[in-house]
């Protein structure tokens, strides 16, 4: 699944880079399309870890704060 978002976002930078900045393909900068694909996998990773560390702890939060309230 986060190798998808990844993905997603190399293709779209591949098709700026060839169809927005019409380069050809000794242009086409791999690097940048590479930097896009772990950009996107490893953020989502980044997100969804947050998600499920940050999620209980502010439910656990929110309920002793009920409960003094």
């Amino acid at each position: 699944m986060f190798h998808l978002v990844g993905v997603l976002m190399a293709s779209g930078d591949a098709l700026s880079q060839f169809i927005v900045e019409r380069k050809t393909l000794l242009q086409y900068d791999v690097y940048r399309t590479s930097r896009f694909f772990l950009f996107g996998t490893f953020i989502l990773v980044c997100v969804f870890l947050l998600k499920k560390l940050l999620v209980p702890i502010i439910v656990y939060c929110c309920k002793i704060f009920i409960i003094n309230e």
